[in-house]
């Protein structure tokens, strides 16, 4: 019988386990039921997970969640803080992968977003254009969020407040 690499160990160590165990069991006076329900109980607090695959907790995609609101954008060594219409400027992620982004007052585009928790990226799909914006994670926290546009050669960064 061929074994994954990984379990190559761990099957005779199991087995030592399982072996020592159920000679303890033997030894003392328990009745047989009792052993059997003590040894399945302690197999289940050893190994809860076993056979079962999680993947992680999408830590990133519910930290993006949230209104924000351009605060300044960085390119190369050129900062330009938000006057009022750039302010104006919304990112609205919602939790059902839709996103919405525009001017307040000039109506939201609609679209799609996806994240890769790994490497910390956040796709946008523009609904109306088609267009795809790729942007990197930098910061994200209960107020801000930075973005750096991956799209751009220059390398610009986008910050932005939650709006409360």
């Amino acid at each position: 019988m061929l074994q994954p690499a990984g379990l190559r160990f761990l099957y005779p160590s199991l087995f030592y386990i399982i072996i020592r165990y159920l000679l303890s069991v033997v030894k003392s006076k328990r009745t047989p039921v009792a052993a059997a329900t003590l040894f399945c109980n302690t197999l289940l607090i050893l190994f809860p997970l076993a056979g079962r695959s999680q993947s992680p907790a999408p830590v990133l995609a519910n930290r993006v969640t949230d209104s924000w609101r351009m605060e300044k954008m960085i390119q190369g060594n050129k900062s330009t803080v938000a006057d009022q219409s750039m302010g104006d400027f919304m990112l609205i992620i919602h939790a059902d992968k839709t996103v919405e982004q525009g001017m307040s007052p000039d109506g939201l585009i609609k679209g799609t977003w996806t994240i890769d928790e790994q490497s910390r990226l956040l796709t946008i799909k523009d609904n109306e254009t088609e267009m795809v914006y790729k942007m990197k994670i930098i910061t994200v926290s209960a107020d801000e969020l930075v973005l750096q546009d991956q799209s751009v050669t220059a390398g610009v960064t986008i910050y932005y407040h939650a709006k409360r």
